[in-house]
């Protein structure tokens, strides 16, 4: 009797627009792919297969809707992850500018005041240091 252990599994990790070729049977001209990423028993990533649903449930060893129910949470918790980046991005660009506002025009300046300050070349290097220092977060896709 043959025993067989599984030494790795696969994970739907989104889907692609990208790769419109299914890498498993080579079908060409899909509407898009599903990321598979091979995961071994400790969880770390070995590789991925871009794939269309039906080689992906097949490779997985799942139906083609767990397949696409992951895909889709994948690409919604990457999608949030994303937004909560940039919302903290900006609220902490939001807490310096204010901070420096009230250190260079006090508290109760005026608009007229503050657009007047942000032209300043003093304003324009600290902003610019800032943003080096804390470059916007761009989309890993």
């Amino acid at each position: 009797m043959t025993t067989t252990t599984e030494t790795y599994r696969y994970t739907a990790k989104g889907f692609s627009d990208d790769v419109d070729q299914c890498e498993i049977c080579g079908k060409p001209e899909l509407k898009g792919t599903v990321r598979l990423v091979i995961v071994d028993l400790d969880g770390n990533e070995d590789g991925e297969v871009f794939a269309g649903i039906v080689c992906a449930a097949r490779r997985a060893g799942r139906k083609a809707a767990e397949i696409r129910t992951e895909a889709h949470r994948a690409d919604r918790a990457r999608e949030q992850a994303v937004r909560d980046t940039h919302r903290a991005w900006s609220n902490a660009h939001s807490t310096w500018f204010c901070a420096l506002r009230d250190a260079t025009l006090g508290r109760d300046c005026g608009f007229v005041r503050i657009l007047e300050w942000e032209s300043t070349e003093e304003y324009k290097a600290a902003a610019a240091a800032w943003m080096a220092a804390n470059p916007e977060p761009v989309r890993p896709w």
